[in-house]
């Protein structure tokens, strides 16, 4: 809407008002040039209208922000009384709700007519400068006149141009104010340019990032000794760092996949307590980390920060020795999966939905749903949907022969009918006629044809069944399953299996790091085996972070992370942390 504004509306409003104000000052400009003593009137008017313009611009603009507001109530009492109107008229609250709609239309009025009132207001008093300039011209005219100082055709002139200054004062006042409500949306899009950060800003090293780089002490001390140690960390050369102002760590990245913490704190709103607190985290390279807590411990919390969906107030998170604020959101988000606990599926095919910009080969996208033990659901769907498409093509055929069959069977008593009266014709004027019915039988045999090759019931079947039988059946193979629409196919699919999908998406996405939030929390114990049987196996060379409630789900993981109020409490193998009595994970155990 702001930007539509500043394209379209703005310009439309400022070009009637630039309009109108050189008109205004052209107007003054000729009856100054016809009377050069109407300056000293125009200058007490100028004053007057200031300040009449002035007064009339702050009060119309919170009149109507008045009648903005009261608009909303409007339309919301409308729309639910129009939706509840059966169970209005059940608990007989008709006349409340008409009591409350004529409050608010009343309130309404208000602001407009409170509004029509203002503008009326300046009217008048804009009418009244303009009867006063007017009169001015025809003083000072009639006064030069006598005095024979003036030409009779300038004083025509002048008081034309005069009668035209009081429209001209009225358009430049409301132009005006028009342009400086259309101006606002002008200042929030300068806002938004200004204030809210944008990625890809310059990189600023960070001190207490990469080893050994805070000794250089930023980009501007020694850059080329930064490069250097940036380089090392990152695997390369140094070379090709920057890409639109922030780090370029090159196409292997990351090569360890290990993930460290420091010192992280985050909060979602300025005045909102932390969400994370003091969080120091390593995680090694293919390495499987779960992740406990209550609801509200901060386990979202912690994905949002490594995928930078909110930024950490304090601390910095490192992905193999680089900080992940030095890389635009692309790079970083590029590099990691992430498995939702409501698995999203999209608008298009199911080759779209898995790769979604064609990376792959189709042989390979079967591939990773065959690891994940999604290919026989896919498959599943997709046999559901061949044999409804089937159903109703029948359906539609049977129908269109039924209605073949009534066409005929009405011919046939048309064609019977006229036969009768033809016969009954005959026999009367000349009962020697012979072989009636064989005439009958010819013509009903000539209809009969005739339909039939218009569409009747034998060719219909024959035809059917021909072309039916003729279409070559489609292939139950692979390939083409991948063609049908997911918004089909995801109306066949359980939650678990949508569940499998998504893990064949983060599968084909070849990310070093994959999080997988909730993944099993909806899901019966056969789907979730799967599950976890795909992330034991198909994942085993990559970094997992894993957030679950079951605590099963997390027995496989190389280590645990149990947080409370956005803090680390307890960290270890789930070994360790079951063997110890005291620990919060063994309470958890024997919770569950």
């Amino acid at each position: 809407s702001d930007l539509y504004t500043v394209d379209d509306s703005l310009p439309f409003q400022l070009n009637i008002f630039l309009a109108q104000l050189l008109g205004l000052l052209g107007s003054i400009a000729l009856t100054v040039y016809g009377l050069p003593w109407m300056i000293l009137v125009y200058i007490p008017v100028a004053m007057c209208y200031y300040s009449l313009q002035n007064y009339y611009r702050y009060t119309s603009r919170d009149v109507r922000r008045i009648y903005a507001l009261s608009l909303s109530p409007m339309y919301a009492h409308f729309s639910q009384s129009l939706s509840g109107l059966s169970t209005i008229r059940a608990m007989r609250a008709v006349n409340s709700f008409s009591s409350s709609w004529e409050r608010l239309v009343e309130c309404n009025q208000r602001a407009q007519f409170s509004l029509q009132a203002i503008s009326q207001w300046l009217n008048l008093r804009l009418q009244l400068l303009g009867v006063l300039v007017l009169g001015c011209v025809a003083a000072l005219a009639l006064l030069q006149h006598h005095t024979m100082a003036i030409n009779p055709g300038i004083v025509g002139l002048v008081i034309s141009y005069a009668l035209t200054i009081n429209g001209f004062l009225n358009s430049v006042v409301t132009s005006f104010t028009d342009t400086e409500r259309e101006l606002i949306s002008v200042e929030r899009l300068n806002q938004y340019i200004e204030d809210v950060p944008q990625d890809g800003s310059r990189l600023s090293f960070n001190t207490a990032g990469v080893g050994g780089l805070g000794e250089y002490g930023g980009v501007e001390a020694d850059e080329e000794a930064a490069y250097g140690v940036l380089g090392e960390a990152t695997g390369g050369g140094g070379e090709n760092l920057y890409s639109n102002g922030t780090l370029n760590p090159g196409p292997g990245w990351p090569n360890h996949n290990t993930i460290r913490f420091e010192g992280v704190y985050l909060k979602y709103q300025q005045h909102n307590p932390y969400a994370l607190r003091n969080i120091n985290l390593r995680v090694g390279a293919n390495e499987k980390i779960g992740i406990l807590g209550r609801t509200g411990a901060g386990k979202s919390s912690i994905f949002s920060a490594l995928f930078r969906l909110a930024e950490v107030s304090r601390g910095a998170i490192y992905i193999d020795n680089v900080d992940i604020t030095s890389l635009s959101l692309q790079r970083l988000r590029s590099s990691m999966a992430i498995v939702p606990q409501s698995p999203p599926l999209f608008t298009g095919t199911i080759r779209q939905n898995l790769d979604p910009f064609g990376q792959h080969p189709d042989a390979k996208i079967w591939s990773a749903l065959r690891a994940c033990y999604a290919d026989t659901a896919v498959l599943a769907a997709v046999s559901r949907i061949r044999k409804k498409n089937i159903n109703q093509h029948d359906r539609t055929e049977n129908a269109g022969s039924t209605s073949n069959e009534r066409a005929i069977h009405d011919r046939r008593s048309r064609s019977d009918s006229r036969n009768r009266n033809s016969r009954a014709g005959r026999f009367s004027h000349s009962p020697s006629s012979s072989s009636p019915r064989h005439s009958d039988r010819r013509k009903c045999s000539h209809i009969t044809s005739r339909s039939d090759r218009a569409g009747g019931l034998g060719e219909t079947e024959e035809s059917a069944g021909s072309s039916f039988g003729s279409r070559k059946p489609e292939s139950d193979g692979l390939l083409e399953s991948l063609d049908f629409n997911m918004a089909d196919v995801g109306k066949s699919l359980a939650q678990g299996e949508r569940q499998l999908l998504v893990l064949a998406r983060a599968l084909l996405t070849q990310a070093k790091i994959v999080c997988v939030d909730e993944g099993t929390a909806q899901l019966d114990h056969i789907t979730e085996e799967l599950v976890q049987r795909t992330l034991t196996e198909t994942f085993r060379n990559t970094t997992l972070l894993i957030i679950a409630h079951r605590i099963r789900t997390l027995a496989s993981c190389d280590r645990l992370v149990i947080l409370e109020e956005g803090e680390v409490v307890e960290e270890g193998s789930p070994h360790e942390l079951m063997v110890k009595t005291d620990s919060r994970y063994s309470q958890l155990l024997r919770r569950q």
